[in-house]
């Protein structure tokens, strides 16, 4: 049983030091959580090797086994509970408005994340031609034009006809797009029920703050690399948290 133990120790720490360089390498804005993870997938499984010759450090290395197996559990819960409570689109006859939430534009160009979005509402849109979409997303630091306008140009560049399109630019975090899309989508007399274009990790949190505006929400995922994937999932834990808290307090 000891030799099955140390064998888990080693790999956990490994699994969390692997996770902690990603964290670190992927450039999002949570490379902090990857430093903790680091020194502890590294103290972790230092304690492995020391454990026979110091007593302190077999009593850490429990320590260590006890926070890695908690923090697994609850990760892969709550990871599980966000997707299982998302919706996906289901195809129907009753009419549905498009959301497409922006992202990152570089200068005048849409950078990766933000065109993964956008090749997926492309797809959608030419499939369901009679759903109009609002694109979300104002102006960041750094960006020559809203990121409402980078979708607007793209889409209709690619065939979609711009009275299709309305163009929500005022927005700069999730909640705004959805609040604010919602407005837009009253002021025009559309459809409440909506289908939100954005990233697997994002819908939950997004598809909530719809549900919160007052909008019937499913959802279209965008393609996301792997190692992308699993940092920013990992980092939608601490904002679907803080959303939970605003929205209490």
């Amino acid at each position: 049983m000891k030799k099955v133990w140390c064998w888990f120790d080693g790999i956990a720490g490994s699994i969390v030091c692997i996770l902690g360089i990603l964290l670190v390498v992927v450039p999002i804005d949570i490379r902090w959580m990857g430093f903790l993870a680091l020194m502890f997938g590294m103290l972790y499984i230092f304690s492995v090797f020391q454990r026979k010759k110091v007593p302190a450090w077999k009593k850490a290395n429990q320590i260590f086994r006890g926070l890695f197996i908690a923090g697994a559990v609850f990760i892969l819960a709550f990871l599980g509970m966000m997707r299982l409570s998302t919706r996906e689109y289901q195809e129907t006859s009753e009419p549905r408005t498009v959301i497409v939430l922006g992202c990152k534009v570089r200068g005048e160009e849409p950078s990766m994340m933000l065109q993964n979005r956008l090749d997926a509402a492309l797809m959608f849109l030419q499939e369901h031609e009679e759903y109009a979409c609002i694109v979300s997303g104002g102006q960041g630091e750094g960006e020559a034009i809203s990121e409402a306008e980078a979708m607007y140009r793209f889409l209709t560049e690619n065939g979609i006809a711009a009275e299709r399109i309305i163009l929500e630019d005022q927005s700069v975090n999730t909640r705004q797009n959805l609040e604010y899309s919602a407005q837009k989508i009253r002021e025009a007399g559309l459809p409440e029920d909506v289908v939100i274009v954005t990233d697997g990790f994002h819908q939950y949190r997004a598809q909530m703050y719809a549900q919160w505006a007052g909008l019937s929400a499913e959802g279209v995922d965008c393609y996301l690399r792997l190692d992308s994937a699993i940092c920013y999932w990992l980092r939608e834990i601490p904002g679907v948290i803080i959303a939970w808290l605003e929205q209490l307090f």
